[in-house]
């Protein structure tokens, strides 16, 4: 499962050992109210690889889906699915996903009251 911060940039790791064969990597999220999927490309970092790819995510309002820079305003579990492809191009490919699993958004607020600090989470709750 992936976590992902509203109007933050994280670093995301899965583990797909070496069933990646092409240069891009096509992230594709449906579900919690979304009309249609997100598509979007995330850069790889292999200074782990085998074990481990790594890829930098941002949320953030003004999108860049060629660079891992997505739009995501409400809070919530998606279903995401990667796809090693070898081309940039925003279309599901045939093949089957090399990973799937949950990508979930979660947004906060900190409220201050005297001397009482709450912190207030949206769609994803870290307990």
């Amino acid at each position: 499962m992936f976590v992902v911060r509203k109007d933050e940039s994280q670093i995301l790791q899965i583990n797909i050992s070496n069933e990646y064969s092409n240069d891009y990597f096509l992230f594709a999220l449906s579900g919690n109210g979304l009309e249609e999927q997100k598509l979007f490309f995330a850069t790889p970092d292999y200074s782990k690889s085998p074990r481990v790819v790594f890829f930098d995510i941002t949320e953030d309002a003004v999108e860049d889906v060629m660079n891992g820079i997505i739009s995501i305003p409400r809070p919530g579990d998606l279903y995401c699915a990667i796809y090693n492809v070898a081309t940039e191009t925003l279309t599901i490919p045939s093949d089957e996903p090399i990973w799937r699993g949950l990508f979930r958004v979660y947004d906060s607020s900190t409220t201050t009251n005297k001397n009482t600090i709450s912190r207030n989470y949206y769609g994803y709750d870290p307990r």
